[in-house]
C-alpha cells in the first residue's frame, strides 16, 4: 500500500491514508505530503475520489462501509495496482511463494541502472531506493501476491512465476490449490517465464522462458559462496556471464536467473543485465545483517514458512558453521497450525533455539496455531514472549560462544532485534 501512495504522490495526486499504528512506513509517506490518519473511522474518508483497501482489511471496516454508503469507488489494493498499470506500454508480474520480493528488486535495479522509465511496486524494501521506484511511464514492474487470490486480479504482459509451495492455509486448501492460481496468471500474459526446477511448475506447458540449475533456458553452474554474496555462471543461448551477487543463498541464485528472464524479455541487453544484478544491494529483512549482540553478529530474514527457513538456516552454516543461536516468530496461527510438524521438523535441526511468541498479523488467538506448540515439541528449545526474556536468552547464549545470531520470522521480531543490539 505504502508504494503506491508514493507512488500517487509523485504524480502530483492528493493522498490520504489510515493505520491503526504510526510506523516507518507512515513517517515517511508523512513526509511525502499524505495525510496520516491514527486509527479507522468513516471521518477519514472525506471527499475521496477512490478508497483501496489490503487485503487485510475485512468488508466490515467503518471506512469500507461509509464510502459505499456514499457512492465512492471501493478498490482492493490490486484491482487499484491493475487499473495503474494500464498507464504503462508493458507491464511485467512476478509471483511465487518464496523468493518474489527479491526478484523483482532485482528486476527494478536492472531497470533503473539501463536508465529505463519504470514503476517498480515492490512488498519489502530494496537497497537503496525502498519498495518503489518512479522514473517514468513505460515500464511497469510489481510483485504479484497470491494471498486470498489477489493475482487473479492482474494480467501480465510478462509473467513470472519463481515456485509453487503450500502457504496461506486461511485461503487455498493445498499447494495443488495455489498451483491453480498461478497457472491462470502464466495462461493469460504474453510471455510467461517459469522455474524449471519446480515439481509443479515445470509441467505446466504454458511457458515462453524457462531458468533452473538443473533445468531450463537460462541455468546457472558453477555455485559458490563468497565473501558477502554468491556466485555463478550464468549459462544462456551459448554463452557464459559471471555474476556476483551481493547476496547470499543459492535461493537467491533462482531469484537472479528469473530476473534475467524478465529482463531479456523486457529488450534489456544481456550484459546490461548482468550488470544490474551485479549492482544489487539486497532487500532489507531478507538476510540482514541488523548489528551484533555481545559481539555476536545479528542477521535477521524474513522466513516465516519451512521452506525458507531451511534456506536461512542452510545459509548461515554454510557461511558461520554449525554453532548458531536461532530465534524464531510464527507468522499467523493459520500457518503454524497448517505447518506444524513442518515447523518442527526444519527447527528441530537447530542447536540453539528460542521461539518468540506468535505475530498474529490478522488473525485472532488459536491456541492450535501459537507458536508455543513448536517449543513444546522441541526438547531443549526456549520460549519468549517478552523482549527482556529474548535477551535473557540472548545474553546466556552468547556467553556459552555462538558465531551466529539468526532472527527468523516475518513480524515484529526484526524491531525488536534492531533495539536489542549493541549499537542501538
Amino acid at each position: 500500500m505504502s508504494s503506491i501512495a508514493k507512488y500517487l504522490l509523485e504524480c502530483g495526486c492528493e493522498v490520504s491514508g489510515s493505520d491503526i499504528n504510526e510506523n516507518d512506513f507512515t513517517r515517511e509517506l508523512i513526509s511525502k505530503g499524505l495525510a496520516f490518519y491514527k486509527g479507522h473511522g468513516e471521518y477519514n474518508v472525506g471527499n475521496a475520489e477512490v478508497l483501496v483497501y489490503n487485503s487485510a482489511i475485512k468488508p466490515d471496516n467503518e471506512e469500507i462501509v461509509f464510502a459505499e454508503s456514499k457512492g465512492i469507488p471501493v478498490l482492493g489494493r490490486m484491482e487499484f495496482l491493475s487499473l495503474l498499470s494500464d498507464e504503462f506500454r508493458v507491464k511485467a508480474g512476478i509471483a511465487g511463494c518464496h523468493g518474489k520480493t527479491t526478484c523483482t528488486g532485482m528486476v527494478a535495479n536492472v531497470l533503473k541502472n539501463a536508465g529505463k522509465k519504470i514503476f517498480a511496486h515492490i512488498g519489502g524494501n530494496v537497497i537503496p531506493f525502498g519498495n518503489c521506484l518512479y522514473t517514468g511511464k513505460d515500464i511497469f514492474v510489481s510483485e504479484i501476491c497470491e494471498y486470498k487470490k489477489n493475482v487473479d486480479h492482474f494480467t501480465a504482459d510478462i509473467a513470472a512465476v519463481t515456485n509453487v509451495g503450500f502457504d496461506h492455509p486461511d485461503c487455498y486448501r493445498n499447494e495443488n490449490d495455489i498451483a491453480k492460481t498461478y497457472h491462470s496468471f502464466l495462461k493469460r500474459a504474453k510471455i510467461s517465464i517459469i522455474n524449471a526446477d519446480d515439481e509443479i511448475l515445470c509441467k505446466f506447458k504454458e511457458r515462453t522462458l524457462s531458468f533452473g540449475v538443473k533445468n531450463g533456458d537460462v541455468r546457472a553452474e558453477n555455485i559458490k559462496e563468497v565473501k558477502n554474496g554468491v556466485s555463478f555462471q550464468l549459462i544462456f543461448n551459448g554463452l557464459r556471464h559471471e555474476v556476483k551477487l551481493n547476496v547470499h543463498g543459492k535461493y537467491n541464485v533462482y531469484n537472479a536467473l528469473c530476473a534475467f528472464c524478465v529482463c531479456y524479455a523486457l529488450e534489456i541487453d544481456e550484459e546490461q543485465i548482468v550488470k544490474g544484478l551485479n549492482d544489487f544491494s539486497g532487500v532489507k529483512r531478507r538476510f540482514e545483517k541488523i548489528g551484533a549482540f555481545s559481539g555476536v553478529p545479528v542477521i535477521c530474514d524474513y522466513a516465516h514458512h519451512p521452506k525458507e527457513i531451511e534456506n536461512s538456516l542452510k545459509t548461515a552454516k554454510e557461511i558461520f558453521g554449525e554453532n548458531i543461536a536461532v530465534i524464531f516468530q510464527s507468522h499467523t496461527y493459520s500457518r503454524t497450525k497448517a505447518l506444524l510438524t513442518d515447523f518442527v521438523s526444519v527447527l528441530n535441526e537447530c542447536k540453539s533455539l528460542c521461539i518468540y511468541k506468535t505475530f498474529p498479523a490478522r488473525e485472532k488467538f488459536d491456541k492450535e496455531g501459537d507458536g508455543k506448540r513448536i517449543f513444546e515439541k522441541i526438547d531443549g528449545s526456549v520460549y519468549a514472549d517478552t523482549p527482556e526474556i529474548l535477551k535473557k536468552y540472548l545474553r546466556e547464549t552468547t556467553e556459552k560462544g555462538v558465531n551466529l545470531i539468526l532472527a527468523l520470522g516475518a513480524g515484529d521480531i526484526y524491531d525488536i532485534m534492531v533495539k536489542t543490539t549493541d549499537n542501538n
